[in-house]
């Protein structure tokens, strides 16, 4: 187990494959299920530009060894080791392993005030001991994960010029159409399974950042391996930098991206495809392509065009709405909720890409659940956006696109404030992804617990200043008979529910959407799947319920508590794994044991591997203690 750079001489494209007849397959077959032979792995010409960069694979010494993040132990380092590898002095003279440098690492985290400061310090020990990095992560998650992730992130993207140090991933411009796959050539390694990228023009609620969005790609991956344990080495962050319109940041001191206003229209939709066909034609048709914080105006767009040509998926959309329908399945069991959800009428405050995609799922699965078609489920939804209630021939208009099928008939005329629309279409449920924080407002929240005895609150904006409410404030308005679970944490509390004599200590729901997209990548990436169907999420959704006990109901939770998310990650995993076999979208060999296949993909955060192999500790005694190998 030798320390190695990770750059490889690039593989020559294997043959093309033979045209596919597409006359001789029934109209009625999806897209997905057809053979992965339908990917041309000829490369167009334009990839052929005669330019082939010289990486070879050399075993790193000394300072090199120390500076690869991938391979340096630090302190961690044998004695034996250092001596092997040219280190013995350029360390102190001491040895630490895994479990020491962590505490050590987590006792400076806790020295830290400033949640920044604390995102600065971890992005530097991952940019030089990544397996320090993901060690201390997965043996940290509730405390690490508001700062790797939501809500620190949305802090560290504001701040993402001012605090650069080492560059991490790939940026693509609008101005490399035209050059992409042999930027992606630039990039050192063969193995890569899973990019997340973002054109930075919805970082959570804050708007356009522009590239300074790197932040969430790099932060999203992280939690790939730290929640699921996919191998950061196959992992790629990158940034569409087609410009930013948001003038404070564009024109900041210290921004890393082009300084223009943002590129849409044909050249946008082109460097976004020639983008995708790169990757595919770089490392293969089952390479997972995760759209990331992209705007309402692309996001939904973007993902219906590419889904059934890619292995894509878009998070914000259904990673959203599959944490919170988990949620809602959930909140069925609860005593004395509704307990089908043919009982509920939701209301989505919020008619973007990500409510109109929770709404989507939903309506899956009423249809599942009851038998009734799209449209019927559709009408137990409502939809609310800026201008008030959505519905069909709204006199303000903005009922276009994506709202369209949730725009029902309506005599009520319009109505713009919150609690009159619960109370007018009789919500049981009160869904939040405006990025408007503290809109759900006390009498909303008593009008909606006047129509359910045990009202569903999900406000599921981030970072928690854009949370629509606060969980305090939601217990506190509905008697403390709420089910509530929002997007970003909130702090543990007191609460006295209606059958219990004394207040009970209880940390309100999360619905994070790492319990979704990193076991749907890992299912994804261990089988080799060519696609990402939606049924995906839906059953994603099922499985994450069904890891929630009824002890963890009766104390106020809809989800499993963050430290059981690596156990949540391996069995959607092993779940989504299936499916893919089952509907013949993979493109690895079925496994007799789908399970030892998904261990076998992981990444093993617990300990350093020996860079001292023990089989040739006794060359001396072998070869020297005889004559005849002595000259």
């Amino acid at each position: 187990n030798k320390a190695t750079t990770s750059a490889s001489q690039a593989a020559a494209a294997p043959p093309p494959s033979q045209p596919v007849n597409e006359s001789v397959e029934p109209d009625n077959i999806p897209r997905f299920y057809r053979s992965n032979s339908q990917f041309q792995f000829e490369k167009p010409d334009e990839y052929e530009t005669g330019s082939h960069l010289p990486y070879v694979k050399t075993v790193q010494i000394g300072s090199e060894l120390l500076r690869n993040a991938a391979f340096n132990k630090g302190l961690a380092f044998t004695f034996q080791e250092r001596r092997e590898y040219n280190l013995h002095g350029l360390l102190p003279p001491i040895y630490r392993d895994l479990r020491v440098q962590s505490k050590q690492l987590m006792a400076n985290i806790d020295r830290m005030k400033d949640p920044l400061d604390q995102y600065v310090l971890l992005m530097n020990i991952l940019a030089t001991n990544e397996k320090l990095f993901y060690h201390t992560l997965c043996n940290n998650l509730a405390r690490l994960m508001p700062i790797v992730y939501t809500p620190t992130v949305g802090l560290a993207c504001q701040k993402f010029g001012d605090i650069f140090i080492r560059p991490r991933g790939l940026y693509i411009t609008i101005k490399d159409k035209g050059r992409i796959y042999q930027m992606l050539k630039n990039y050192p390694t063969n193995d890569v399974r899973a990019i997340c990228f973002t054109d930075g023009e919805r970082i959570l609620g804050l708007g356009d950042l522009g590239a300074q969005g790197m932040g969430i790609p790099i932060g999203k991956l992280a939690l790939y391996t730290g929640c699921a344990g996919v191998r950061p080495e196959q992992l790629l962050p990158v940034t569409i930098d087609v410009g930013c319109n948001t003038k404070s940041v564009r024109e900041g001191e210290f921004y890393i991206g082009i300084r223009q206003t943002r590129t849409r229209g044909k050249d946008y939709d082109e460097l976004i495809e020639e983008f995708m066909r790169a990757c595919t034609y770089r490392w293969g048709p089952s390479v997972l392509l995760q759209f990331e914080d992209f705007g309402n105006s692309n996001a939904f767009r973007l993902l219906e065009k590419f889904k059934n040509e890619f292995c894509t998926f878009n998070d914000d959309i259904q990673g959203t709405a599959s944490v919170a329908l988990a949620g809602i399945y959930s909140a069925l069991r609860v005593k004395d909720a509704p307990s089908k959800l043919a009982d509920h009428t939701f209301v989505m405050f919020g008619a973007g890409s990500a409510g109109v995609g929770i709404s989507n799922l939903i309506v899956s699965a009423i249809c599942k659940e009851s038998g009734k078609l799209p449209a019927e489920a559709r009408k137990q939804i409502w939809l609310v956006d800026s201008r008030g209630l959505v519905f069909a021939d709204r006199p303000s208009g903005g009922v276009t696109g994506i709202k369209e099928p949730f725009a029902h008939a309506w005599t009520g005329g319009e109505i713009k404030e919150l609690d009159a629309i619960v109370k007018a279409v009789k919500a049981t449920a009160l869904m939040g992804v405006s990025g408007q924080g503290q809109t759900f407002n006390e009498a909303t929240c008593k009008a909606l617990f006047a129509n359910n005895p045990r009202p569903i609150i999900f406000p599921m904006s981030n970072p928690t200043h854009k949370a629509e409410c606060s969980a305090e404030d939601a217990f506190k308005w509905t008697n403390n008979q709420c089910i509530f679970a929002s997007g970003s944490p909130f702090p543990r509390m007191r609460v006295q529910f209606g059958d219990q004599k004394e207040e009970v200590d209880i940390v309100p729901a999360q619905g994070n959407n790492a319990y979704i997209f990193p076991g749907v990548a890992l299912g994804v990436i261990a089988s080799r799947a060519t696609r990402v169907p939606d049924d995906m999420f839906l059953l994603s959704a099922e499985v994450l319920s069904g890891l929630v006990t009824d002890d963890m109901l009766s104390k106020g939770t809809v989800y499993p508590p963050i430290r059981e998310i690596r156990n949540v990650s391996f069995e959607i995993a092993v779940r989504v794994a299936a499916e893919c076999y089952r509907i013949g979208i993979a493109s690895e060999v079925e496994p007799k044991d789908i399970r030892a296949l998904i261990q076998r993909t992981q990444y093993h955060h617990k300990h350093h591997q020996p860079y001292s192999d023990a089989a040739f500790d006794n060359l001396e005694e072998h070869f020297m203690s005889n004559d005849e190998f002595v000259q």
